[in-house]
């Protein structure tokens, strides 16, 4: 029985040296690590931006949840993937965000063929859909805007925990911000207050009567990757957040 199982894998190792691809097994795990080491390496050389890592990492992490636990890549077969469409709507996912994903694990197995961790009949075969495109998002409507500020004066006043009330503080005056400059989620995220170049008020009648605020953003934060500066009504908040 040894003799057969040495033989079978002394076969499989001669078999894997042929296909050009790495005769030392790789589980899955490591497979993904090593390919998000690839990607955060890409950040450093500033080819690709942190969020975009992100969203890299959380869709090809999903494969852990598709696969058994300890999948040995050499198990992987390219039909198996004809089952992925049907297991993330299974999880509610919608079939736009599905087709992203499934050419971002495309992009995953690609690297790994050229790293030779696979060979060409492991590369994911994925079940013919239709052309989807995305949901359009609704607009914000003003009174939608008035219900959530209101809401959260509400949260702040009723709240009797201290740190959980600044929380709610802090967040009130994020989402404030971004209503009053367009600035979008991840940007604001990143904003540091040295980007807040100037805060001023015009003479006119019709001007804003707390002044409006200048907040430069640069290229590598914005997701166009082109730097623009904001004019922001939102110089309360500014201050509000400061003396927090």
């Amino acid at each position: 029985d040894a003799l057969d199982k040495a033989e079978a894998l002394y076969i499989e190792v001669q078999t894997t040296v042929k296909e050009g691809r790495k005769a030392t097994k790789i589980s899955l795990t490591a497979m993904i690590d090593r390919y998000l080491d690839y990607q955060q390496n890409r950040v450093t050389k500033r080819l690709i931006k942190s969020d975009r890592f992100g969203t890299i990492k959380s869709r090809i992490l999903i494969l852990l949840r598709f696969f058994p636990k300890n999948k040995s890549v050499s198990a992987i077969k390219g039909a198996d993937f004809m089952e992925y469409t049907e297991f993330r709507q299974g999880e509610g996912v919608q079939l736009y965000t599905i087709v992203q994903e499934r050419a971002e694990l495309k992009s995953f197995f690609k690297w790994a063929l050229h790293q030779t961790y696979i060979s060409p009949h492991q590369l994911p075969m994925f079940e013919e859909i239709r052309n989807v495109r995305a949901n359009k998002r609704t607009d914000f409507l003003s009174r939608e805007y008035v219900e959530c500020y209101q809401a959260l004066r509400r949260m702040i006043r009723d709240e009797i925990n201290p740190r959980r009330k600044k929380d709610i503080e802090v967040f009130r005056d994020f989402f404030l911000i971004m209503g009053n400059s367009g600035i979008r989620f991840a940007e604001m995220r990143r904003l540091k207050w040295r980007f807040v170049r100037n805060t001023y008020k015009f003479k006119s009648e019709d001007a804003h009567p707390d002044g409006v605020a200048e907040i430069y953003l640069p290229a590598d934060m914005t997701k166009t990757g082109v730097d623009r500066t904001v004019i922001a009504t939102a110089v309360p908040y500014l201050k509000r957040l400061r003396d927090l």
